[in-house]
């Protein structure tokens, strides 16, 4: 089960994904956006020492913390691309990507906060 000082940073987290799903439901996710959301990740959720935890914790979470990383790097890219599309069609791929990487950025906060509850997620 995790702690406070675990919780709350995904929760933060959370909510910035939160307003990047609403900003992009209205068209108008910008790169600074998601710039502030990946400086949530990197300030509060990458400092977090993960020792103190229970060893498969431990694990897991470092692997979520790899994903999510990863899904940062992808959402840039997209959001560049989205930004460049000059089809309909290519729009409307890159708007469906952004979407689905938000939605499992999400999912991985989902897990951790899981965790915290004692529930498996």
């Amino acid at each position: 089960m995790l702690t406070e000082q675990y919780r709350q940073p995904f929760l933060a987290l959370q909510a910035s994904i939160d307003r990047l799903i609403d900003l992009t439901n209205e068209g108008e996710l910008t790169t600074a956006e998601v710039e502030a959301a990946q400086q949530i990740f990197h300030q509060q959720i990458l400092p977090l020492d993960l020792d103190a935890l229970n060893p498969p914790i431990a694990t897991k979470l470092q692997s979520i913390q790899t994903e999510i990383a990863k899904q940062f790097r992808l959402l840039s890219t997209d959001v560049l691309f989205l930004k460049a599309a000059r089809q309909p069609s290519t729009a409307s791929q890159r708007q469906k990507q952004i979407g689905d990487r938000l939605t499992l950025l999400r999912q991985y906060c989902e897990v951790v906060l899981g965790q915290s509850t004692g529930t498996d997620g």
